[in-house]
Order: C-alpha cells, then sequence, then structure tokens
C-alpha cells in the first residue's frame, strides 16, 4: 500500500494502528483482523485497492469468466481464526480507492503493457 495515496484519499495524515487500538475497536488481535463482521458503528471505514474491485456485484472476474468470484482468506476478528472463501461484494462491501504502490511489471490500465521502471 502507498501510504501517501490513502492519506491523500482519506484527507487526513495516517500511521498504522497500534495493537491495543486494532485489539479495542475490531475485538480481535492484530493478525486475525479481516473486513467481515466487523461493527458497524461508523467507526470503521473497510477500503480496498481499486484491483480488488469485482467486475460485477457477484465478484466475478469477468463476465462469463469460468473460474468464478475470486475467493480470499482474512481473519475472522476472533484470535487465532481465519475466514476461508471470502467473497468481495458478497461477505463485505468495501469503499475502493488507488491505494497500491506500483510495481515493476504492474499492466498499463490503458494499453496493458507492462510497466517497466527505470532512471
Amino acid at each position: 500500500m502507498h501510504e501517501n495515496k490513502l492519506a491523500r484519499f482519506l484527507k487526513s495524515e495516517v500511521r498504522p494502528a497500534h495493537p491495543e487500538e486494532v485489539s479495542a475497536v475490531t475485538g480481535a488481535e492484530v493478525g486475525f483482523v479481516g473486513p467481515v463482521g466487523l461493527p458497524a458503528d461508523g467507526h470503521l471505514r473497510i477500503l480496498a485497492d481499486e484491483s480488488l474491485r469485482p467486475d460485477d456485484a457477484a465478484g466475478n472476474a469477468g463476465a462469463g469468466a469460468p473460474e468464478g468470484p475470486r475467493e480470499y482468506v482474512t481473519g475472522a476478528n476472533k484470535e487465532h481464526t481465519h475466514l476461508v472463501g471470502v467473497v468481495v461484494g458478497r461477505d463485505f462491501s468495501p469503499e475502493y480507492a488507488d491505494l497500491r504502490e506500483a510495481e515493476e511489471g504492474d499492466g498499463c490500465p490503458e494499453c496493458g503493457r507492462p510497466l517497466v521502471m527505470s532512471r
């Protein structure tokens, strides 16, 4: 994640949460926090990079895609527990933003050619 992109999106300074802050807000220790079932009290915003946005409401990677919805493993907001088969849009609905740091080989969003980095 590119922290400056996150700060621009939130229009605020950002910093990593302290373990006790994570536990107080989510009820889980760091490493077991996930987006499914978090309290809907307005304290938390679930953000995801645009690269995680499903192509349709069911989470399919494209019309007629044979692989179906993309499934993820996330924390379960419970000590030493994870959820398997989590689908964005079905199990939780994040806000999307461009938060990812570009890396060599990433595809250009316009032409599809791989990104080349140089000085």
